[in-house]
């Protein structure tokens, strides 16, 4: 099966953090899945990685209320992305 997801660098993303609000900190750290900015069209643009994006994409089919789709990122990035926006205490970040 070919990944129709484009990969990215979170480090290089930019990440509008007023949209944490339409995932949980849970559900973010839960499912590894980061709100990073609404498009043009009003769907969200979250970030996940190919293991997860199955149980990412079942949370947000059942929590939005809006169109969303997926980028690919590193499992670390994710981790410290999301530990960074909900600002978990003892993760830092760095390339």
């Amino acid at each position: 099966m070919v990944d129709c997801h484009p990969r990215v660098n979170l480090f290089s993303e930019q990440i509008d953090e007023s949209c944490r609000h339409l995932i949980s900190p849970a559900d973010a750290w839960g499912n590894m899945v980061l709100p990073l900015r609404l498009d043009d069209a009003g769907a969200l643009l979250c970030a996940t990685t190919p293991h997860t994006i199955d149980q990412a994409s079942k949370l947000l089919k059942r929590k939005l209320g809006i169109p969303f789709h997926f980028v690919m990122a590193d499992a670390h990035q994710l981790e410290q992305h999301i530990a960074e926006v909900y600002e978990f205490e003892g993760v830092e970040l760095g390339d």
